[in-house]
């Protein structure tokens, strides 16, 4: 299962802080949660455009639901990289 993770970054004064928002659907494919990622990141468009100050990022996060509930992988959607905690 994957589930969809919006990080907003903001920079003030100088410090960057950053934010996970986790949304509530489960998506049984990485290919659904992308298009639910694109879909969003299309519904925050003018607040990217309007916000300079802030970095908005999605990621599709794998639960493993087999062996362990939580350990996660996180898959990220903008760029290549992958990191497994």
């Amino acid at each position: 299962m994957f589930m969809l993770v919006l990080i907003t970054c903001i920079t003030l004064e100088g410090q960057t802080v950053c934010h996970e928002f986790p949304r509530d659907h489960q998506f049984s494919s990485l290919s659904s949660c992308r298009t639910a990622s694109a879909i969003e990141r299309g519904r925050y468009r003018s607040k990217i455009a309007k916000r300079k100050w802030a970095n908005y990022g999605w990621n599709c996060v794998v639960q493993d639901s087999i062996e362990n509930a939580d350990l996660t992988a996180e898959i990220t959607v903008d760029d290549t990289s992958v990191r497994i905690d």
